[in-house]
């Protein structure tokens, strides 16, 4: 059997998760990307435009590993301990770590086609579909991608905050906000974080802090 070049296969792989990402098969998207990652793994040189299109293999798996681990809270699941375990896996993928060990069976909304609806009390769910890095070995390109990896690291804490916060968790919910507004303070080109600063005032005012809620709806704006 014909062996296919590198390029080839991961091509390959990249387009079988699009296509299982556009279908709802979020569970199958996430393999698909995870296979391609470690695929690149195996390619990289240490190349400026190699490293970003790595970087955005990852970054992409993350995207609906964040979007899979919200399926586990919403409706009738709520299996946080397996929402909390995607979406570290979600933060090893954006911090450039191996690529972990198999998913859980997924839940039937997420095997059969669903995808993610919004998450509890206003806390986003990641969004996916960001491109792919632009032109490789171009400063700009690493830039933009790095700025996408902290976004998306961002949102990863803005979801694990969701979890907590519907486990009746306020207090861990609002540590992982708060390291979510870090984040996205380091983001110069495109960073907007109204959001993190929506999903503070809520945790805040559940907490009794109404004055530091305040704060936040007004950053927020």
């Amino acid at each position: 059997m014909e062996v296919l070049p590198l390029a080839n296969q991961l091509g390959q792989l990249v387009g079988s998760a699009q296509k299982c990402q556009e279908s709802g098969h979020l569970a199958k998207a996430l393999e698909s990307w995870e296979a391609a990652l470690s695929l690149s793994s195996s390619k990289l040189n240490g190349g400026p435009g190699q490293t970003a299109e790595h970087a955005g293999l990852a970054r992409r798996a993350a995207q609906v590993a964040n979007k899979l681990a919200i399926t586990w809270i919403s409706g009738a699941q709520h299996r946080p301990d397996i929402a909390l375990s995607i979406l570290k896996r979600a933060m090893a993928l954006t911090e450039h770590a191996a690529v972990p060990p198999p998913l859980p069976s997924p839940p039937a909304s997420a095997a059969a086609g669903g995808g993610a609806g919004p998450s509890a009390a206003g806390l986003p769910s990641a969004t996916a579909g960001a491109p792919v890095p632009g032109t490789p070995g171009s400063s700009d390109t690493a830039a933009r991608e790095e700025e996408e990896r902290l976004k998306t690291l961002a949102c990863t804490h803005n979801n694990i905050a969701c979890v907590h916060r519907k486990s009746g968790d306020a207090s861990a919910a609002l540590s992982a906000l708060e390291k979510a507004l870090q984040l996205e303070a380091r983001c110069t080109l495109t960073g907007d974080p109204a959001g993190t600063h929506l999903n503070l005032c809520v945790v805040m005012s559940q907490l009794g802090r109404h004055r530091d809620a305040l704060q936040h709806a007004m950053s927020a704006t």
